[in-house]
């Protein structure tokens, strides 16, 4: 059932790099250290952003009036920051940051681990294309099969649209980059780098596990949604080891945001949070639970790709 875990490229590739960290502990602290820095640089452009914005609503008078009361100024910061952080220009700022993310990943991989950067899964090849459309129809599946049955237990409430067709475009393009960049961080990076010590099932297992943790301070956070975050990623890392590449996992994660957010107007209808996940929004519920065992059924029902045992010989010259 997981033949496509045996010899396979991602794991010989990563076992290749010269530097490898040694225990499970050192794993994680390096994950630490490398998610804070790239994401303190990813989050600069927002608040740049944001800071500019507050100013402009506020104006410069407020912060330079030496009379001004220090709680009510708080006030009126706290009021304006939440309404820039509502504004479309802010959340595409952050998205499209992400990219910073993916690229100083990159570069920790190359240049510090020393390992290929087909050990990520972001080596271009032939097939590389089609499998991101897969992804990129997997994902529109999914998500529309979580609306369709929030809709049908009467979970969501239909709601028009307020984004114009350019806006629509932005945000797909810049949730493709979020979803890229979490998939090079979590599973090219992060869980490729664990089977230096583990095995690729206890990798894609323990990625997951952390990668559901991440989302423990979100709003609304539940059992379920922690076991739904848990699957999903599980899903993906599994996608990644099965097809050698990055490429399906990238187009499904951002797709599955993008649509969740931007193409499937609604409203979670209150009291069902146990269906539509409530505050969490819908991975907090029992209908994506459902979605994602069907997803599991279905990777597991497609036939399993054989990867061939690597030569000696050619695995001895890539490690010197």
């Amino acid at each position: 059932m997981l033949e496509f875990l045996k010899n396979n490229p991602l794991v010989e590739g990563a076992r290749s790099a010269r530097l490898r960290p040694r225990g499970m502990a050192t794993c994680f602290l390096i994950f630490f250290a490398v998610m804070t820095v790239t994401e303190m640089v990813a989050s600069l452009p927002a608040s740049m952003y944001a800071t500019l914005r507050i100013f402009s609503v506020l104006g410069a008078g407020v912060f330079l009036n030496p009379d001004a009361d220090a709680d009510a100024l708080a006030e009126e910061m706290n009021a304006a920051y939440a309404a820039v952080m509502a504004e479309d220009g802010y959340i595409l700022t952050s998205l499209f940051s992400m990219l910073a993310v993916a690229l100083l990943v990159i570069v920790f991989c190359r240049f510090i681990e020393r390992r290929p950067i087909s050990s990520m899964g972001l080596s271009v090849r032939r097939g590389f294309l089609a499998e991101y459309g897969i992804g990129l129809v997997a994902g529109l599946l999914l998500a529309g099969l979580t609306f369709l049955l929030l809709y049908a237990t009467h979970a969501v409430s239909v709601t028009a649209g307020s984004f114009s067709g350019g806006m629509l475009l932005l945000y797909l393009l810049a949730f493709l980059i979020q979803g890229a960049a979490e998939e090079i961080l979590l599973h090219g990076y992060f869980m490729i780098s664990l089977t230096a010590t583990a095995r690729p099932l206890s990798a894609a297992i323990y990625s997951s596990l952390l990668f559901s943790l991440l989302h423990v301070g979100n709003v609304g956070t539940s059992v379920l949604s922690i076991l739904n975050v848990f699957l999903f990623g599980l899903l993906l890392g599994l996608i990644t080891f099965r097809t050698g590449s990055l490429a399906l996992a990238c187009a499904l994660h951002g797709i599955w945001n993008f649509a969740e957010g931007n193409l499937f107007a609604s409203t979670l209808d209150e009291g069902r949070a146990v269906t539509n996940g409530g505050a969490f929004g819908p991975e907090g519920g029992a209908v994506v639970t459902l979605v994602l065992l069907l997803a599991f059924a279905v990777f597991f029902l497609l036939p399993q790709k054989k990867w061939e045992q690597p030569a000696a010989e050619s695995f001895g010259e890539e490690q010197r």
